[in-house]
């Protein structure tokens, strides 16, 4: 089924479809208010009231419909169940962060203070010049975030990585700090956080920096930053960013943004599209599961697929012979349609379909309890160090920059992973120059 198929069938039974939505969404708020390291204000808590809960409507929707058969509803709907459950059971593990890495970092007598920080910030300064030198700032691209970085994909990968990082260590700066040092803090967040968020393009970018702030605050100081007047003005504003930036991309393409829907009436077309994109939160689901799609799209190895955001589609491109960017999961929806889309990017493949059609419907299985489990484990980390009476601000950060860029792996698996390995390189390289610091000043390594 095609989007635009779908989004006419949409506008059928818009108010049904409403209805179950809303089922939804209040059943993943309940299921994942209490357990999640940040609660309302954790992306995954985003990831699924928001993205997930529109996915799995567009599902029953057309199951109720008979548009999808028993086996990929029942399927589907048992992977989701087993992530959930997977993290639930995981979460109550005892797992914890390593204590001698822990003690590097909260050890007032072997502190390096603010070094390592400042460090990242000048490699985060002169990449982000870099990439704005070659394809400028991702909100203002005609074509699409993915086209536009085509070729920058290291560099661009670089930048989301070091994001919260910087973020969260900055906030905490400024909520601890007093004076210059305060108000200075606070003008480097500003910036990081509209900067970024124009930088990477992405429309919910700048709700997520946010997040990023209240996250941090929360494991650092054990309390939440925000009443829930906070949370709606948070909401508020990165709606007001998901519109600018999509009335920034319909102007870049000739078109007027508030011109007249041809697909609601009396509405501008800024808001058509506004909900068109809500609705895309489940466009993997029409796509691939009406006529049993998902078992016709070409694939190549789970290997390559999991390799190639380590290394850039242009790069693996080379190495394999065929445009690697083509079989991802999302890309061959799209393409099931579109066979001539000659634009990178596409849907996103989500936790379930990636595990299946790479894995099988069993090894996919395991896969997804993996997934699961890791992320309880790491949520258990967090918890376990939010209850810490040392705290530094290093780790508060890490955990968060950790926990944002793992909680991808949740819409797209390889690249989650792909952040990870960037994230475990960064401060696994930071590690090694803090230990070698260390024994030059001191003449041991022993912490």
């Amino acid at each position: 089924m095609s989007s635009q198929e779908f989004y006419s069938l949409f506008l059928q039974f818009i108010f049904p479809f409403l209805g179950v939505n809303f089922f939804i969404f209040g059943l993943f708020y309940l299921v994942l208010k209490r357990v999640l390291p940040n609660g309302v204000m954790d992306p995954l808590f985003i990831i699924f009231v928001i993205g997930f809960s529109t996915k799995y409507t567009i599902m029953c929707f057309l199951y109720w419909l008979g548009y999808i058969k028993e086996y990929y509803f029942y399927l589907f709907m048992l992977y989701l169940i087993s992530v959930l459950s997977a993290y639930h059971v995981l979460r109550l593990s005892s797992f914890d962060i390593p204590n001698w890495y822990y003690r590097s970092y909260v050890n007032r007598r072997v502190a390096l203070r603010d070094f390592e920080y400042l460090a990242l910030l000048v490699v985060y300064f002169f990449v982000s010049i870099i990439i704005l030198k070659s394809i400028g700032l991702g909100v203002f691209t005609d074509t699409n975030r993915f086209e536009n970085s085509r070729g920058m994909g290291v560099f661009v990968r670089l930048i989301d990585g070091l994001t919260y990082f910087l973020i969260a260590y900055t906030a905490l700066r400024f909520f601890l700090g007093r004076g210059a040092r305060k108000l200075v803090s606070f003008l480097m967040l500003a910036f990081l956080v509209v900067f970024s968020a124009l930088l990477n393009g992405a429309k919910i970018s700048f709700l997520f920096n946010v997040l990023a702030i209240t996250f941090v605050y929360r494991i650092h100081f054990k309390r939440n930053l925000f009443s829930l007047k906070g949370v709606l003005i948070t909401v508020l504003f990165g709606l007001i960013f998901i519109f600018f930036a999509l009335q920034e991309n319909l102007k870049r393409n000739g078109i007027d943004p508030l011109s007249n829907s041809e697909n609601i009436d009396g509405v501008p077309l800024v808001v058509d599209k506004f909900v068109h994109r809500m609705v895309s939160n489940g466009n993997t689901v029409y796509m691939l599961l009406p006529n049993g799609n998902i078992d016709n799209i070409d694939t190549d190895s789970f290997l390559i697929r999991i390799i190639t955001p380590m290394i850039g589609i242009t790069q693996m491109s080379k190495l394999i012979g065929y445009n690697a960017g083509d079989y991802s999961v999302g890309r061959q929806a799209l393409l099931t349609f579109n066979p001539d889309a000659e634009i990178a990017g596409g849907p996103t493949s989500h936790f379930d379909y990636f595990s299946y059609v790479y894995l099988g419907p069993i090894l996919g299985f395991v896969f997804i309890l993996i997934i699961g489990g890791a992320l309880g484990i790491l949520s258990r980390q967090i918890l376990n160090y939010q209850r810490k009476s040392e705290k530094s601000l290093f780790l508060s950060s890490l955990l968060t920059a950790i926990w944002f860029r793992f909680c991808v792996v949740m819409v797209e698996p390889p690249i989650g992973i792909a952040y990870l390995m960037d994230l475990f390189l960064i401060f696994g390289g930071l590690f090694a120059f803090r230990l070698v610091a260390l024994a030059r000043r001191s003449g041991s390594v022993g912490i």
